[in-house]
């Protein structure tokens, strides 16, 4: 049936359960979504249809839960492309504002572009929404400082 379809996505999509239709003609997921409206407009563009897609939750086609974009923003920096991870990061914060996965992903984005501080002041967020986070007491001491302030 699907080799049937007229239109199919490049890279092909696995099917899972996140990838249930829900009327959908060309079931995808949030990310490949998202990454091919990357693609296609740029980043601004795919953010403004994150926007419009998530207003009315369009049926439950897509996960509109933070997971998604942090992996859209690690496959944008793994790529290079950190300052455009970061502003993803940031509008995903404005949905979840009290995650700290959102801050550990934007500190990890922070570290692959080299910028630690910023790095650093993301992790410390995250501890203060999740304050015995090991992992990310972990990611401090490996970078040298207290989960407060200062070095070690």
């Amino acid at each position: 049936m699907l080799a049937a379809l007229p239109e199919r996505h490049s890279p092909t999509i696995t099917v899972s359960c996140a990838t249930c239709h829900h009327g959908s003609p060309l079931p995808q997921t949030t990310q490949a979504m998202l990454a091919e409206a990357i693609e296609k407009g740029g980043l601004d563009s795919a953010m403004a249809r994150y926007r419009r897609l998530r207003t009315d939750m369009v049926n439950g086609r897509y996960d509109f839960r933070e997971g998604p974009i942090n992996d859209v923003a690690t496959m944008l920096a793994a790529r290079g492309r950190a300052p455009d991870a970061i502003r993803l990061l940031e509008m995903n914060q404005e949905f979840f504002p009290n995650s700290a996965d959102v801050d550990v992903t934007m500190a990890e984005v922070y570290l692959k572009s080299g910028d630690r501080d910023k790095a650093i002041t993301r992790f410390r967020a995250a501890l203060v929404k999740r304050p015995n986070d090991q992992r990310v007491l972990r990611r401090l001491q490996e970078l040298g400082v207290s989960a407060s302030g200062g070095t070690r």
